[in-house]
């Protein structure tokens, strides 16, 4: 049987001296899950719309949860963060954090809220025990 644990991970906003960005960080959580997923090319990724963004075109799918509603987007794990012509975000210097993210089959979650500044990480406990591990994830910085 598989074990599966969850973790908080506090993500430090970028202060100029260093630290990664949110997103930065959020890879670094991805590329350590990602031999944890049999389905690393077909993954899931919820934006939310609360950020102001334009998005074109009528085609992609909402997410509606009670007060949030997020942009479903659908990719390569490698994907992150890069939402291609769909959104435009003059209104942003770079691209926001998913609020969710997980693979076609289910084997990990991650979640971060808008504010505060955290993420929460379900998955295999080896892949947490890495996450926990990895000083990049703690610090923001690698």
């Amino acid at each position: 049987m598989k074990t599966t644990l969850a973790v908080r991970r506090t993500l430090l906003p970028p202060t100029g001296d260093g630290y990664l960005t949110e997103i930065d960080q959020f890879k670094i959580v991805a590329e350590i899950l990602a031999s944890d997923t049999s389905t690393p090319d077909d993954c899931f990724f919820c934006l939310w719309d609360g950020w102001g963004w334009d998005v074109i075109g009528d085609e992609l799918p909402m997410v509606k949860i009670p007060n949030r509603d997020y942009w479903l987007f659908r990719g390569a794990l490698t994907d992150l963060g890069d939402w291609g012509s769909a959104v435009k975000t003059e209104r942003y210097e770079t691209v926001q954090n998913p609020a969710f993210m997980w693979p076609a089959d289910h084997a990990w979650c991650v979640t971060g809220v808008v504010d505060p500044h955290f993420a929460v990480i379900a998955g295999p406990a080896e892949a947490i025990d890495l996450i926990i591990a990895d000083s990049s994830t703690r610090r923001g910085s690698r």
